[in-house]
């Protein structure tokens, strides 16, 4: 049972290895119900770490709680100029594509912007990329 919750044979025994502890530390122990009192314990001990186990992967894998990557500067720069004349020529966009213009525009790279927003990094270059298209068919049509 412990091995199905625990996950390794080491950990099983960790579990184990601590509710026999446990065991020896309860003061009121019937020894009687030995049995019973080590199949409880080792039971909540697995589900603890399982548990342990679960929030810490949700955790690693929230975009928001990701560390920053580091992105090169020159594409930062780039990219700020960029948002800048897009936002001059590019005309009406949603609330969302003007934040992450904005944000490029103030220096802050693709993967900051999308964890900020709660979305992919692919998501804030498309945004960007359909300011590009929408400000290239203007200067088209006006130039």
């Amino acid at each position: 049972m412990a091995t199905h919750y625990c996950g390794s044979g080491y950990e099983a025994e960790d579990v184990v290895h601590d509710a026999l502890v446990r065991a020896a530390e309860f003061p009121r122990l019937d020894r009687t119900r030995m049995r019973q009192f080590l199949v409880a314990v080792v039971r909540r001990l697995c589900v603890d770490r399982f548990r342990r186990r679960s929030v810490a992967r949700q955790l690693g894998e929230h975009p928001r709680l990701l560390p920053c990557a580091v992105e090169d500067p020159a594409e930062l720069v780039s990219d700020r100029a960029e948002a800048r004349w897009l936002l001059h020529r590019c005309g009406p966009m949603s609330s969302r594509e003007r934040r992450i213009l904005l944000s490029l525009a103030s220096g802050r790279g693709h993967r900051e912007i999308a964890r900020e927003l709660g979305i992919t990094t692919r998501a804030s270059e498309s945004a960007a990329s359909r300011a590009r298209c929408r400000a290239r068919r203007r200067v088209r049509h006006t130039g």
